[in-house]
């Protein structure tokens, strides 16, 4: 009964998440947006299938071949969906068609050797100690590394590069996200591939998780990342729009009430705003590393920061943090 409450909660924040995302992916056209848009909705009707088939008593775990082919390839194919979206985060238009198919190369490598392997027959499992019994048997073999595939794949996305200057997510929270894939990934490879009941509940809790973990980053994180001014936005032009558009004047004027402010202009005061939020943490004793304070102040270059804080400060961050009342 239990699993039948979580699977219809799935089924329903799914499909709500999967709303979300199409409304700001039809307003922004984020690529990472519509990543997730397609994630959502597949889960929500998988969800679906799964309690219509609970209602016809049939039941995902139970007295059934263990490595089944297609919950291994249905189980990849589910997680290399997934972690595209932490990649176009990290690495904005990077994804493409020739670059996906390479990344895949590994994967459609061993699922062609299976695929010949198999022509002599497949082996029925039913515990996990046949499993290691018939290891020697290349089907069998081959079906084992396909199902744990997706360790060295999550191992290369959470250490993959990171474009400080054009990525809208915070380093920290996409590794935790790729983090969240790889667990839930594996729960669903221990109640779906090798039986063990207690990790069918583990993983879709994990699912409704990892699902409330993205929604934040994308609500709270991503697409308000705290600009200088307050608006959000990443494209000074675009806040300067939208100032202009918020206090009704235009930019003749806007500029003019800048330098009546004491600031040379535009850049200048958002600069020494964004500076001043930073100077304002590191004075409050913050832990955060020092690029995270720098992302929070709207930054996307670690250089051009470095550069703007010790042109107005005097001192580098570090030398300012030592000693602010001196310098």
């Amino acid at each position: 009964m239990l699993n039948i409450i979580l699977i219809i909660l799935l089924s329903i924040i799914e499909l709500a998440a999967g709303c979300i995302m199409l409304k700001r992916y039809r307003s922004s056209g984020d690529k990472a947006l519509l990543i997730l848009t397609i994630f959502f909705f597949f889960s929500s009707i998988g969800a679906v299938m799964k309690i219509l088939l609970a209602g016809q008593g049939v039941s995902y775990i139970g007295e059934r071949p263990l490595l089944k082919p297609t919950s291994i390839f249905i189980g990849f194919s589910i997680f290399f969906f997934l972690t595209l979206y932490p990649i176009e985060v990290m690495r904005p238009n990077w994804l493409n068609i020739r670059r996906i198919l390479l990344i895949l190369i590994p994967y459609l490598t061993f699922s062609g050797l299976y695929s010949v392997a198999a022509l002599t027959g497949t082996h029925f499992i039913y515990s996990a100690s046949e499993i290691f019994h018939n290891i020697d048997k290349t089907e069998v073999f081959l079906r084992l590394v396909l199902a744990l595939l997706f360790i060295p794949y999550g191992l290369w996305v959470m250490l993959m590069g990171y474009n400080w200057k054009k990525s809208s997510a915070p380093l920290m929270w996409i590794r935790f996200i790729v983090f969240m894939i790889m667990l839930m990934t594996l729960t669903f490879s221990c109640s779906r591939l090798f039986q063990i009941k207690w990790t069918m509940y583990l993983h879709l809790i994990l699912y409704l998780i990892l699902t409330a973990v993205i929604l934040w980053v994308e609500v709270k994180v991503r697409f308000q990342v705290p600009c200088a001014n307050g608006i959000t936005g990443s494209k000074q032009e675009d806040i300067r729009d939208d100032l202009c558009k918020l206090l009704g004047t235009n930019a003749n004027y806007l500029q003019k009430a800048i330098k009546a402010s004491g600031y040379q202009s535009y850049s200048d005061m958002i600069n020494r705003i964004r500076v001043n939020y930073v100077c304002n943490e590191l004075k409050s004793g913050s832990q955060d590393n020092i690029q995270d304070i720098f992302y929070r102040a709207g930054y996307r270059s670690r250089v051009t920061a470095w550069r703007n804080f010790t042109a107005i400060t005097g001192a580098s961050p570090a030398s300012w943090s030592a000693d602010p009342g001196n310098v």
